[in-house]
């Protein structure tokens, strides 16, 4: 489908500048929560991977957007953030202060 398109233009430097142009499209691409099929989720990531290891990718998106790329492969494709957005050990540091 059209991820699949996705990651065959992020092989190419005319291919981030496309996809990138587009003002949401990092926010689409990078967000977990819209898919509910293992394979989306697969399909995502393996779009990120392939824009994040493209060695022009700084120059096409800038400093900010690669390391928002970046920084989604090292959460990995499954990623899921704790559910009140905190560090666990965060939350026992403010409880020993009550």
């Amino acid at each position: 489908g059209a991820l699949c398109l996705f990651r065959a233009m992020a092989i190419h430097a005319w291919g981030l500048r496309n996809m990138f142009a587009e003002s949401d499209f990092l926010a689409f691409i990078t967000d977990r929560r819209a898919e509910t099929f293992k394979l989306a989720l697969d399909e995502k990531f393996s779009v990120v991977r392939t824009a994040a290891n493209h060695p022009e990718i700084l120059e096409v998106v800038g400093q900010e957007r690669c390391d928002v790329l970046r920084a989604f492969v090292g959460q990995g494709a499954y990623y899921t953030p704790n559910e009140r957005g905190a560090h666990p050990n965060n939350v026992q540091v403010a409880s020993e202060h009550l």
